[in-house]
């Protein structure tokens, strides 16, 4: 119950599994240690996506999903990737790419910026490409001069015919190379977006 695997009924008669019928995700540290879980739904219940509550060690704001398993290749290749969810950082794996992490299920906050910047100072981001994905974009931009450290932000832009990195995979497309090397800088992403109020 306090992790938040389980739920008590209301009115009492036990309790019921919060993340009954879904694919689970363990969400790690820094240092490795399971925190919290992730589980994205395998009969169309919504939300698609739900994670653990916040408890006394899980922080969703804090935290970034594959940043345990992904500070060696940002620390190697000085860039690190931020996407939205589990399942993006999996398509990124696959597609070669392991300096890549995600606030999964929340924006990206200044701590989790923060935290990125103490391996980089080049940080790309591979969000959706939904009007959710562009106000992730937009706050990233609002959060950039509250952190401790300067970086550089940059955005990958994927083919529209695409919603995610994931489908992108899926879809059997293999030139990624090609388009994070034509990245954008974020400011001018914005701007050719007219997100920037």
């Amino acid at each position: 119950v306090e992790a938040g695997l389980v739920v008590a009924r209301k009115g009492g008669g036990g309790f019921y599994d919060r993340f009954r019928n879904r694919v689970m995700v363990p969400i790690r540290d820094r240092q490795g240690r399971v925190i919290g879980f992730g589980g994205r739904a395998l009969d169309g219940t919504e939300p698609k996506y739900l994670n653990s509550p916040e408890t006394e060690i899980f922080h969703k704001g804090k935290h970034l999903f594959g940043l345990d398993r992904a500070s060696q290749s940002i620390r190697q290749n000085d860039r690190a990737v931020i996407v939205e969810g589990y399942f993006d950082v999996i398509a990124f794996n696959k597609l070669g790419y392991n300096n890549v992490a995600s606030p999964s299920g929340t924006a990206l906050t200044i701590q989790q910026l923060n935290q990125i910047s103490k391996y980089t100072d080049e940080i790309y981001l591979c969000f959706d490409n939904d009007e959710a994905g562009i106000k992730a974009t937009k706050r990233v931009v609002e959060i950039k001069n509250n952190i401790s450290k300067d970086i550089n932000l940059y955005c990958i832009l994927l083919p529209e015919k695409f919603k995610d990195i994931s489908e992108y995979y899926e879809s059997g497309e293999q030139d990624i190379n090609n388009i994070i090397s034509e990245k954008r800088d974020l400011i001018e992403f914005c701007i050719d977006n007219l997100i920037i109020e």
